[in-house]
């Protein structure tokens, strides 16, 4: 076997455990987004780890708002912040300061129903994807 052959096999393999590892990250974090013992604002803070491809005011703004309001705001005022994410993300697209393409979309879909559900918003009234209603990408 050659030395090259040696180094593309380590190569793959390589890839292949840092892909596996990185998911098997994604998932503990997950996990502790919805672990109802972490309190309210640390639940919300820990979901930025479900978007790799961020754009961090965005979600920080988010974040602090929610906190600020509370756990107990009504549904009504936890939804407007939402939908403020959401039309902030559409318009830093609609500028090309960000893209947003399948992986992406995928991960801010599952990043804003992370949030949707620490602040006890029922997805089922939203098919189960709470920024359809206003997102453009």
């Amino acid at each position: 076997m050659s030395t090259i052959s040696i180094i593309i096999g380590l190569f793959i393999l390589i890839s292949f455990v840092g892909l596996f590892l990185s998911e098997q990250n994604r998932k503990r974090r997950v996990k502790h987004i919805y672990n109802e013992d972490i309190s309210y604002s640390e639940r919300l803070k820990s979901t930025k780890a479900l978007v790799t491809f961020s754009d961090d005011d965005v979600m920080d703004k988010l974040t602090i708002e929610l906190v600020q309001i509370g756990e107990n705001a009504t549904k009504s005022k936890k939804i407007n912040l939402i939908k403020n994410a959401v039309l902030a993300l559409n318009k830093l697209e609609k500028n090309n300061q960000i893209l947003i393409e399948t992986d992406e979309r995928e991960q801010w879909c599952e990043y804003f129903n992370a949030v949707a559900k620490i602040a006890k918003i029922d997805l089922e009234e939203y098919d189960n994807d709470i920024s359809s209603i206003w997102r453009k990408w």
